[in-house]
C-alpha cells in the first residue's frame, strides 16, 4: 500500500476513533499502518490499547513481541 493510502487509512481510523474511542479493530489497524510505516513507537501504543481485547488481544501481543524485536534489531545494527 502506498504512503498516501495509508495517510487516508489513518483519517478514516481517527474518526471511527473519534466517535468510539476504545474500539479494538481501528486501534489494531492502526498499529498495523503505523507497523508497516516503520513507526514502531506508534505502533506499539496502538497494539497495547488492545492487547486485553477478547478479539484482537492475542494478534496484539504478538505484534507487540515482534515489535521490540525489530526495535532491538535496528538499534543493535546502528554501528552501520
Amino acid at each position: 500500500m502506498k504512503k498516501g493510502l495509508y495517510e487516508e487509512a489513518k483519517a478514516t481510523i481517527e474518526k471511527a476513533l473519534a466517535i468510539q474511542p476504545n474500539l479494538a479493530v481501528a486501534h489494531s489497524t492502526y498499529g498495523e499502518i503505523y507497523e508497516k510505516l516503520g513507526e514502531y513507537a506508534k505502533a506499539l501504543e496502538e497494539f497495547k490499547e488492545v492487547k486485553s481485547d477478547s478479539e484482537y488481544g492475542s494478534v496484539a501481543q504478538e505484534k507487540i513481541l515482534k515489535i521490540n524485536e525489530l526495535i532491538k534489531n535496528t538499534k543493535g545494527n546502528t554501528n552501520n
